[in-house]
This record gives C-alpha cells, structure tokens and sequence, in this order.
C-alpha cells in the first residue's frame, strides 16, 4: 500500500477564484478545516498543512486513533507558517515546498507514494509531476488534468444534473448584470426567494439571497436582500458587486424553495473505478452549514430517492475518471421533492468523521448509532475543555459506544476553536450528550 502525500489545500484559488479578492476573515477557518485531515493519516505519511497543529492536538489523536505521528512527516510553508492563509497552488509549487516535500520523503522508508489533497487542482497534478521525478508517484490522469474542477462548479452541476435526468432547481447561468436582473425578475414569481450562487465557494458563504417575501433568513445564505428595502435593480447590483469577483463571473440564480432538510451524501471512487457509498445525513444550517446529523432523520422516501440519484452522480463522475471523495449535496423540500443543489468532487465535511467512527464504532455505525457534529465552538484552551469532559465523563467511551470526540483544533490568539462530534445510540441520546457538551464548552467561552 504506497504511503500518502496529504495536500490540505483547503481554500485554494480554485475553491474561492481570486484570492487576493476574498475577505480575509474566510482564511480564519483555513486551518481547523485543514486539521481535519490528520484523522486521515498513517505512519510514513507526509502531511502538507497551512499551519502546524498544538501539540495537545496531536496528542489527542495519537490517544483515541493509535497514529504514531512520530513517523509522520509535517511540512508547513515557510511563507504562510505565521499567517492565516491558505496552500495555494503558488505556494505549493514553490521552489521552497517542493524542497520541503522532497527532503521530507527521503526520510522515510516508502517506496510508492499517492497523492491525497484536499482538493486535487491543475496545481496539485503539476506538483505530483514534479515529485514523480525523483520518487515513485501515481495519480489519475482526469484529476492531475483539473478534471477535479468540473465536479466543484455549480454553473457545470446544472448542466451534469440536467444530462443524466437528476432533478435540479429551476434557474439560470447568468453573466452581468443585465442577466442577473432579468433572471431574478423572471424566478421571484415562483417563491417569492430567489438564490444566487458564486461560482466557487463553499458552506453557503458565497450565497444570496433576494426576496419579496417579510423573511429576513434562509438556510444556505449568507445575505438576505428584501425587495421591501431595494428594488430587484438595487438588490442586483448588490449582488454583482459583491459576489461576481475575478474568477467568479458566472452566477448561478435559482428558484428557492421551501426546506425542511438539507442532506449530504458521501462517496469514494477509486483507480480501479469502484463506486463505493460511504456515508449520509442531514446537514445543520443555521443558517448556514455549522455541522451534520449522520444519519439523522429522513422522511423515508425522500431518503431513497436522494440515494438512487446521488449513486448516478457518483456513476458518472466515476465513467469520467474522476478518483477520490465525492459529496453531493440536496434540498427535500416542504413538499416532500428531493432537489440536488451541487457536488463537489473533493474531501468534504464528513470524510474525517466516517474515518473517526468507523475506527471508534465500526464499519456498522449508521445502523447502530446517531451522531452530530458541531464547528463552532470557541474555548480559552484545549486541556481546558478536556479537562470538563473527564470530569462529567463525557469522553467517548469503547465500551458504551457513547461520548464526545474533539474533531479538531486551532490555536487562535488567546482562542481555541474546535469542531466537536458526538455519539449516541439514538437521536435522544446522541441529543442529550450533545447539549451538555455544548453546555461546558460554553462555561468557558471566549468571545469571538
């Protein structure tokens, strides 16, 4: 089994267009979302990440996954080790980290190697080209291609959705603001809400919404516009200045509709080009995306058929040759319609917490457990919260199945941000651990 080259490459220019115009407060959540990754892996491995992780941390994973991260290779870019920014193809294929990386592998005994990014784009297929010359290195043609691109895009998502029969919302591509305001004039009459959707973003930052209804909060958006406070001309034109940057010209406009769940599922194509299902839930937008119910509660039917047309996604993103982690998102809405909003052909928010329950519960976990994350907590240290969990005997515990588990961790100032999960054996009880948790992580909150 070669050992792996993990790129958290998390925000990159293909996540979010051009960098330099993306609010800096974005790259606040750069690194906990990196540090997700470590989950992922194994004595020999060399991690490429934006910062370098607590020692605390690492200590906790070492303590519940058994990795022995004194034989695994850290590298962190000098240029952004002190920093909040992201791994940028720039910074990747620098002549700086390509020394780090190449004297990071000679230190180990592996003989093969495979790349596993965050997101693999054009820069990771160029990076993996240029470590292939001096080590053994394999990686899939359609992804060191960018091919990876087609399946994060929501402009492309319609068109992939609309060629295989998956149900997408009613909507438009739009360029300018010409477009934008034709189609928002055109989609109001269906809801009353219309959403628009940057291009390349991530975790509803990136979405508006413009709405002649009295509703002032949506899930999935992070800016609601009332057309009793602009006309839908002023509400446009807020919308292109702020969302329609370099890179992000294209805006997608959709019909918003009613929601009762927003639902994930998970899946992983491989070199040898098997599907395999890995995972699905319900995600929490409050109201946007603060973390997952895996499985949670979904109407029956709605949940086979969100199945059935996630599985031809994957099929097809498996016929192009696309290989890793596939997530794909949906809608069932208050009528009971199961409509797809996007995939992403990268790591997403639940691949490090199948890892971490298959480990602690099992390759059966969605049968016989319920679990919820939460990724936005903010407590003055680590140890700290830790130390509340020993003592309300709180931590995940083997023998009953049940407990808290600390997803990651990022040092921030005088801050500690955390991404916390809890198990239960049903929803009550997964529920009544999670309050209490969040109770103590509370008790020592600092503001942020």
């Amino acid at each position: 089994m070669p050992s792996k080259i993990i790129i958290c490459n998390v925000d990159n220019e293909c996540m979010l267009g051009d960098i330099g115009s993306v609010p800096r407060a974005v790259f606040e959540s750069t690194a906990i979302i990196s540090f997700r990754l470590l989950w992922l892996a194994k004595v020999g491995d060399v991690v490429i990440l934006p910062r370098a992780p607590s020692p605390e941390f690492i200590e906790y994973i070492k303590k519940l996954s058994g990795i022995d991260f004194s034989a695994v290779r850290f590298v962190v870019p000098e240029q952004i080790s002190n920093s909040r920014a992201s791994i940028t193809g720039e910074i990747l294929l620098s002549s700086a980290v390509l020394a780090q990386v190449r004297e990071a592998l000679a230190t180990t005994d592996a003989t093969k190697w495979h790349l596993l990014p965050y997101y693999f784009t054009p820069a990771v297929g160029r990076f993996g080209r240029e470590i292939a010359q001096d080590f053994s290195l394999t990686q899939p043609p359609f992804n060191s291609e960018g091919g990876a691109e087609l399946l994060n895009q929501k402009t492309v998502f319609r068109k992939i959705a609309a060629g295989i029969g998956v149900p997408f919302a009613v909507g438009i591509v739009v360029n300018g603001f010409d477009e934008l305001l034709s189609a928002v004039e055109l989609l109001l009459g269906y809801t009353g809400t219309v959403i628009i959707k940057q291009d390349k973003s991530g975790g509803g930052e990136g979405n508006y919404a413009i709405t002649s209804t009295e509703y002032c909060q949506f899930k999935g958006v992070s800016k609601v516009l009332q057309i009793l406070n602009f006309s839908t001309a002023e509400a446009s034109r807020v919308v292109i200045n702020e969302l329609a940057t370099k890179g992000n010209e294209a805006l997608t406009v959709e019909v918003y509709y009613g929601t009762q769940a927003v639902v994930y599922s998970e899946y992983h194509l491989d070199e040898n080009r098997s599907v395999d299902y890995l995972n699905h839930g319900v995600m929490r937008m409050w109201p946007l995306w603060s973390g997952f119910e895996i499985p949670g509660s979904i109407p029956a039917k709605a949940q086979s058929d969100f199945i059935h047309q996630s599985t031809k996604l994957a099929m097809l993103a498996n016929e192009l040759g696309y290989c890793g982690h596939l997530n794909i998102d949906a809608i069932v809405t208050d009528s009971g319609e199961v409509v797809f909003t996007e995939i992403n052909g990268r790591t997403g928010g639940c691949t490090h917490v199948h890892v971490v329950a298959q480990h602690l519960i099992g390759c059966n976990y969605l049968n016989t457990h319920q679990i919820s994350t939460f990724n936005k907590a903010f407590v003055r240290s680590l140890p700290d919260y830790l130390d509340l969990l020993t003592e309300h005997a709180l931590h995940f515990s083997r023998q009953t199945g049940r407990g808290v588990v600390v997803l990651s961790s990022d040092q921030r100032g005088e801050i500690v941000a955390l991404e916390l999960m809890f198990v239960g054996v049903d929803l009550d009880d997964v529920s009544k651990i999670e309050s209490i948790a969040r109770m103590l992580a509370e008790s020592i909150r600092v503001p942020y």
